[in-house]
């Protein structure tokens, strides 16, 4: 459909998903051999309509746009900081690279307010914040 999801590994996005458009050539292939049509109204539309090639509903346009997904399988990595998952509403103004590096600065931000702790380590145990605080 019109969502996306993006890794970010060590600083840099790792698409985990493909855009379904309607002139996407594959997907052009694929609607035109079902009979249907892309029209370039306000972008590329299946018949006029809709702005994307892969959607759930829509019934009258079931000949042409599938509801079957993509799949593809990641192998995670302790590289792996965060996952944004958007759709066209974000994607269609912002790159890959540009959110990734929006939501490292934010989490950087954050993580300093907190006292440079690395997200991926998780909190400290209450004895460890003892012993920092109380000097125990």
């Amino acid at each position: 459909g019109d969502s996306r999801a993006v890794l970010c590994r060590n600083g840099k996005p790792v698409p985990l998903s493909t855009d379904h458009k309607p002139d996407r050539p594959d997907e052009l292939d694929r609607i035109q051999e079902a009979g249907g049509r892309v029209i370039y109204w306000d972008g590329p539309r299946v018949l006029g309509v809709l702005a994307m090639s892969r959607a759930i509903g829509d019934n009258y346009l079931k000949p042409y746009v599938s509801s079957e997904p993509e799949v593809t399988v990641t192998e995670r990595t302790e590289e792996d900081e965060f996952m944004i998952l958007a759709s066209d509403g974000l994607w269609d103004v912002v790159t890959n690279e540009a959110a990734c590096a929006m939501v490292q600065m934010c989490l950087n931000r954050k993580n300093r307010r907190r006292g440079d702790q690395n997200p991926s380590q998780g909190t400290k145990s209450e004895e460890e914040g003892k012993e920092e605080v109380g000097g125990v």
